[in-house]
């Protein structure tokens, strides 16, 4: 009568609960999600005011990131999904397992708890789960989770700025109102150029402006200007007319001597020996144009005063 009363009281307090229900289980998850915050780009190098002809300036892109830590804690709830038709042999067995169950509660308690409990306390569960007409034992081949909550906590963020050379990046470079001229960055994000180099058709004869502009997307993503002092700026007026021979008449050699000797006279000799050595160069097989280039040049400097020999005769001149 005891062991059927316990039976009874069991299956009537079985009923009660949920009637496949195992567990409920958090998971917690954390994310490292980066977001871009800003994109901006400098300029590197170059004085305010341009004192020399020849500039070099160093491009980077700055990108601001927010990196954001958040906790995901995600609620699970382990069932075994109901099925009546194991009822036919589970309760049967239910049934066959209530005087073992009582017998392994005793026998521990005999043994001085020497049995383990856990394995005690999982058949007794299991055997009046087996008794339960509304719920069918847990059985691991057949758990079912499902996610019942999802809850986001952020638990730290950090503002981070990285910088990169812009390599291979478009600019240009103009004088004041003048057409730009295209130039591109190298390996490491720098361009260097002359000044020359951006001496155009358009310019005023005294630029008193260089601008240089990185183009980003179709528009202008940072722009600098500089300011050219007086007589540099009169140099490069005087330039524009030898430089635009060089740049529109690349096939008359006499020309060319005339541009070139008029660039040095005007202060730009580095300039000058550049240009001839690419002419030179681009000419060399054409032999007779090498030649007309060169007497075009020793002529012209053959009839300008030697500024060492008039200094020597000047000194000779003086009476101790």
């Amino acid at each position: 009568m005891r062991v059927a009363g316990s039976v009874l009281a069991a299956m009537a307090f079985c009923a009660l609960g949920c009637a496949n229900h195992v567990r409920f289980l958090d998971v917690q998850e954390e994310r490292l999600d980066t977001l871009r915050i800003d994109t901006e780009y400098e300029i590197e190098g170059g004085d305010a005011r341009i004192l020399s002809s020849e500039i070099q300036l160093a491009f980077f892109q700055i990108d601001h990131f927010e990196d954001r830590t958040e906790q995901t804690t995600i609620k699970f709830e382990e069932y075994t999904p109901y099925q009546p038709a194991r009822e036919l042999y589970e309760v049967p067995t239910g049934l066959v397992s209530v005087p073992l169950s009582i017998a392994f509660n005793a026998l521990r308690v005999v043994s001085l708890f020497y049995i383990p409990g856990d394995m005690v306390e999982g058949y007794t569960a299991w055997t009046y789960a087996a008794l339960n007409p509304f719920m069918n034992v847990e059985s691991s081949e057949r758990v079912v989770r499902e996610r019942i909550a999802v809850t986001d906590v952020e638990k730290f963020s950090e503002n981070r700025r990285v910088r990169t050379s812009l390599i291979g990046a478009p600019v240009a470079a103009r004088y004041d109102l003048g057409t730009p001229e295209a130039l591109v960055t190298g390996a490491e994000g720098v361009v260097t150029f002359h000044l020359l180099d951006v001496v155009s058709a358009s310019m005023g004869p005294r630029p008193r402006k260089l601008y240089v502009t990185l183009e980003k997307d179709g528009g202008e993503g940072v722009g600098h200007e500089y300011f050219i002092r007086r007589g540099l700026a009169r140099q490069l007026g005087l330039a524009r007319r030898p430089m635009l021979i060089v740049n529109g008449i690349p096939d008359d050699p006499e020309a060319l001597g005339e541009a070139l000797y008029a660039l040095d006279q005007l202060g730009f000799p580095e300039y000058s020996v550049q240009l001839e050595d690419e002419i030179v160069t681009r000419n060399q097989h054409d032999a007779e144009f090498l030649q007309a280039f060169r007497d075009a040049l020793d002529a012209l400097y053959a009839s300008s005063p030697d500024p060492v020999q008039e200094g020597a005769v000047a000194e000779s001149a003086i009476e101790p």
